[in-house]
């Protein structure tokens, strides 16, 4: 079981790694438009 627990903690890891790369990517692009109305079309 330790071991599975392990690997269900890695793919965790893994997933919240990506989602604040996504985050810090879109960010990055929100700051360089600066336009409220075209963040509001993206989400």
């Amino acid at each position: 079981m330790g071991c599975a627990t392990q690997a269900g903690a890695i793919v965790l890891l893994g997933q919240a790694i990506s989602v604040l790369l996504v985050f810090q990517v879109v960010h990055f692009f929100i700051k360089r438009i600066g336009q409220p109305r075209v963040i509001s079309e993206i989400l």
